[in-house]
């Protein structure tokens, strides 16, 4: 059996979201509930009691009022989140176990075409600051289980251009309270950046949390689209965040968001389908979590 890496924090998201027509609203709530520490494959309990792991905390912040600066270039929207957490998982690597704080629920506000951007802030806390060429790199990524055979939900057939989903499939929802609930990975996007202890002292000295898409080290999403060819390509397993060699990391800031060019494909693909237009369906799709993330 393949030997996990010890020093990893599995942090499992449960998620649920409605997409409206074109021209109405999208909402989404997100519930964090259940943070698993890696197992040491070899023994049947945890293998930690001599290891100092990295992962401290993660906390769940939302928008500040009027905290959306938006402009027409995307890099030049900037954010500003409410310090006051209204939720965090723990770890305590002594006593080997998580402890949970406030709401672990949080939701994405209702996206509009005039009104895309709706973030939350996740923000990841370590033991003590890390440099990569000392004490090894710190990565975090979003899996979608390879396993399950999960793809991106508007993907189209290269030949024909029709949808390669049925959306009628059982096989490719969930349901949920009634509703049938497809793949969040293929609507979602995340924004990352590191700061050491120094810069997050001065990052956490405003009244706000306040971050700038331009400002942000990195873009990550499961899904390429190229609007050029009308295809797109789904990866299930994205780097959020890398450090890099030279820096020091003890803080990652996190932003969750839409990705509008995902959700533009998926309805040009189901334009006009019987299914989504449908009774039932009414225009809406839902969207349940099927990814987790990886601190290691």
């Amino acid at each position: 059996m393949k030997k996990l890496n010890k020093k990893s924090v599995k942090i499992i998201a449960a998620t649920s979201m409605c997409i409206f027509t074109l021209f109405s609203d999208f909402s989404a709530s997100v519930a964090w509930f259940q943070a698993i520490i890696q197992r040491n494959v070899d023994s049947n309990t945890f293998a930690v009691e001599d290891l100092a792991g990295k992962f401290k905390q993660l906390t769940f912040h939302e928008l500040a009022n009027n905290g959306k600066t938006i402009s027409t270039e995307e890099e030049a929207c900037s954010f500003k989140f409410n310090k006051n957490p209204f939720g965090s998982i723990a770890y305590n690597w002594d006593t080997k176990e998580f402890s949970y704080l406030g709401s672990t629920s949080i939701s994405l506000n209702a996206y509009e075409t005039l009104d895309r951007y709706q973030p939350v802030l996740l923000l990841i806390e370590l033991q003590e600051e890390y440099t990569a060429l000392e004490q090894g790199e710190v990565a975090i990524s979003a899996i979608v289980d390879e396993a399950e055979g999960k793809g991106f939900i508007g993907q189209r057939d290269e030949n024909t251009n029709a949808p390669v989903y049925d959306l009628s499939d059982s096989s490719i929802y969930e349901t949920k309270s009634g509703a049938n609930c497809y793949w969040m990975s293929s609507i979602i996007r995340f924004f990352s950046k590191s700061f050491d202890a120094s810069s997050f002292a001065t990052f956490s000295s405003a009244t706000t949390y306040n971050l700038t898409l331009g400002d942000m080290s990195k873009q990550s999403h499961f899904v390429e689209i190229d609007d050029s060819t009308e295809t797109s390509v789904f990866n299930n397993n994205v780097n959020i965040f890398e450090s890099a060699a030279s820096s020091s990391v003890q803080y990652i800031a996190i932003i969750v968001d839409y990705y509008p060019d995902a959700i533009e494909f998926i309805y040009s693909t189901f334009l006009g389908d019987s299914t989504l237009e449908s009774a039932e369906y009414d225009y809406q799709l839902r969207y349940t979590c099927d990814w987790k993330m990886e601190v290691r």
